[in-house]
């Protein structure tokens, strides 16, 4: 059982703070899912219990490893121990499953789980472009258009439709995501997308005005790393815009805990994330269409001592 598995690592199963609604696997689903998401969660589960989805316990963003359970399930009623730090109150998953786990997880149960029973992709898409425009007003008020196209890139895009307000704009705009489907869709309206993740961006020699982490940085096994290294895809005084889900905003608590997000952020631990990763706060806000986010522009703190070619075609932000 998942409870030896815990035992192996050396971690023990403690009352979640929160109480016997957030350890209860018997209880209903917090968020409605298809016949495909029932069965992609029983294999979830099963994988975990028989242990061919590994556990590791791994430490704070901070170092410190002294917790206090928090939850023990997910909303999809999956084991999912989210603790918190008691040194800088950052929330994690731990133990979690190993990266090689999550690769079957994102491959084979991801979407399954996560689309809703009458999802239809074309909808979607045109209600996630209203989102997507409203992300980037909140980033043109503060980038100025540069007098030469402007750059962006998205890490986790799925079918583009936070680009396309760029693309619309005179953007060039690239995204990268592993859901073939999803790519298909984009590639459908002719958004330049391509498979791959974080590491298949950096390989490219290509930088960007602007990178967008919408809903992405939660998913990070090692964000701090992660956003050091997506500074190689960034222009010098280039833009990196973060949104992530705020816990302090959760109504419904049992609808917040997802067995895919390994890090839960408020927007205090937010930005501590992003500086201990050498970036600074340029405005954090939430947008008008939701209160339940945390949304961040940041930019590198550090700069490169040799001017680029491409300096003079970069916008800037505002002091």
């Amino acid at each position: 059982m998942l409870e030896a598995s815990y035992s192996k690592l050396g971690s023990t199963v403690d009352a979640p703070l929160l109480g016997e609604r957030f350890v209860n696997r018997n209880s209903a689903l917090a968020v409605a899912t298809g016949d495909r998401g029932r069965v992609a969660i029983a294999t979830v589960c099963a994988n975990l219990a028989n242990g061919k989805y590994q556990l590791e316990r791994v430490s704070c963003l901070c170092g410190s490893r002294d917790n206090r359970c928090i939850a023990q399930v997910d909303r999809y009623r999956i084991p999912h121990c989210t603790v918190m730090c008691k040194r800088c109150g950052l929330l994690r998953t731990d133990p979690r499953m190993t990266a090689a786990a999550y690769v079957d997880f994102y491959t084979n149960h991801y979407r399954a789980i996560y689309e809703r029973p009458d999802h239809d992709p074309d909808r979607y898409f045109a209600q996630q472009v209203i989102r997507g425009e409203s992300r980037a007003r909140f980033v043109m008020h503060d980038i100025v258009q540069p007098a030469t196209s402007a750059s962006v890139a998205e890490i986790g895009c799925g079918a583009g439709w936070n680009l396309e307000p760029y693309r619309k704009r005179g953007w060039k705009a690239v995204g990268w995501d592993v859901d073939d489907s999803y790519l298909r869709l984009g590639k459908s309206r002719g958004l330049d997308l391509r498979h791959g993740l974080l590491p298949d961006a950096c390989v490219g020699g290509e930088r960007f005005h602007l990178v967008v982490l919408s809903h992405v940085l939660e998913h990070f096994l090692d964000p701090i790393a992660d956003l050091r290294a997506l500074k190689q895809i960034l222009f010098p005084r280039g833009a990196l815009f973060i949104e992530v889900p705020s816990l302090f905003a959760a109504s419904q608590l049992t609808r917040y805990f997802q067995n895919a997000h390994t890090w839960s952020f408020v927007p205090q631990t937010l930005e501590a994330t992003m500086r201990a990763a050498g970036f600074r706060r340029v405005e954090l806000a939430s947008l008008s269409w939701t209160l339940k986010l945390a949304t961040m522009l940041a930019r590198s703190n550090h700069e490169q001592a040799n001017k680029d070619p491409h300096q003079a075609a970069t916008p800037h932000l505002h002091p």
